[in-house]
Formats: structure tokens, sequence, C-alpha cells
């Protein structure tokens, strides 16, 4: 590496710090479903009936390929391993940005396996994604199991898999108590449209941490003043 320019040395190194970002994050929510803490009667993960429903914008940073990437490595892990999981990428909001188009269908196919079977590509069919993953999550809850939402992005697409859920007959109340949520990024709140990020809020188990983009207890890791050379 020493005979790279710096402006190279400091790609590198911002590729490396926002996937270093993104691993704390997945690690945030993982510990919030693996060891929590009785004092707040939050749910555990059971990887015997549970499902983690990972959901990526890719609109319109490059970091959740490189997130995806983390939580393939991951799964790899024997403390996952045998973990139920379900990828959506292009779950995204109203924002006004390009679709990360290079990353799919070929990188998450390497990461997950063959689209449809353990990821669906919303960017190219929202509504038939919505319905994948609603039948994922719906075979879940009927064997007693909760969803364990991990939003790398925007809310609209939880949305529109808990109306659907009601449409199939699942009670609101199931949903309010199968169906936890864990946001990490203001912004990501911003661009979710209001009304349904309010009803998820008041109808979903809803965790918000702290910002892993700002300067707070959770790692900081996006600072361009960082250098690994």
């Amino acid at each position: 590496m020493y005979g790279l320019p710096k402006l190279v040395l400091h790609r590198l190194s911002l590729i490396y710090l926002n996937i270093m970002k993104i691993v704390a994050f997945l690690i945030s929510f993982l510990f919030i479903s693996f060891s929590l803490s009785q004092t707040f009667a939050r749910p555990s993960f059971d990887k015997s009936k549970d499902l983690l429903l990972v959901n990526f914008d890719l609109k319109p940073d490059e970091d959740d390929v490189m997130a995806a990437a983390a939580f393939a490595c991951q799964l790899h892990h024997a403390d996952f391993a045998g973990i139920n999981y379900y990828v959506v990428a292009g779950a995204y909001g109203f924002q006004e940005h390009d679709f990360i188009e290079i990353a799919v269908p070929g990188f998450y196919n390497e990461l997950f396996g063959s689209h449809k079977s353990n990821w669906t590509n919303a960017h190219q069919n929202w509504k038939a994604s919505v319905k994948r993953a609603t039948n994922k999550v719906h075979n879940v809850i009927k064997q007693g199991g909760s969803i364990f939402i991990a939003e790398a992005g925007q809310s609209d697409f939880t949305f529109d898999v808990c109306q659907s859920l009601l449409k199939k007959g699942v009670p609101l109340s199931t949903i309010k108590s199968k169906m936890i949520l864990v946001q990490h990024s203001n912004w990501n709140e911003k661009m979710t449209t209001q009304t349904k990020l309010e009803w998820l809020k008041e109808n979903t188990n809803y965790y918000k941490i702290e910002d892993g983009n700002k300067t707070n207890r959770t790692p900081n890791y996006k600072g361009c003043e960082y250098y690994l050379a």
C-alpha cells in the first residue's frame, strides 16, 4: 500500500470505515436481539423460530453495498449460523437520488444466493417484493415467531408489509408484539413517508438507536479525518 497515492489511500480508508460503521450498526441491532436487559423488557431473538429481515435502500450511497457484505460475513460466524433471514434491496423512501443498480442482482446473489430465495429487489418490483417478504413474515408469525427488522434504509417497505399482514388477517396487536423494528439513522427517518413512519412507531415494537452517522455513544466511523496509512 505504500506505493499508492494518498488520495487512493484516503478513499480506501473511507470505504473501510464505512464498512466498520455498518458492522457497528448490525452488532448494535443484534445486541438488542441477543443480549437484552430485563430492565427494559426488550424481546430476544430466538434462532429456532424468529426471522431477521434486513432492509437496504441502496439509494443514494454505496454504504449498503458494504453493509450487505458485512452482514453476509456475520452470517458465517458461529454465533449467527442458522439464522432465518431475508434481505430486501431497494427498500427506500421518497428521496430523489439514483439507485445503486450495479450491486444487484450479481453482488447480492454472491452474498445471499439466488434472487427471490433469500433476498428480493424492491427497486425492480416493489409489489412482488412486498408479497415475498410478507409471505416469509406471515409464515414465521403463524409458527409463533417474531420478526426483527434491521432498517438500513427507510421504512416505507416495512409499512407496506405490515399493511399486507393486516389484509391477511393478522391482528394489529400481533403486529405490535411480533414486529420489532430497529432504526439507526435520523436521515432515514426523515426520508420515510411521515404518515407511514408515525404508524410504525405507534403499531410496531419500534426502537430508535443512536445515529451511527453522528458523534455519540456509537463509534464515529464517518469522519473524513481518519486515515489508515
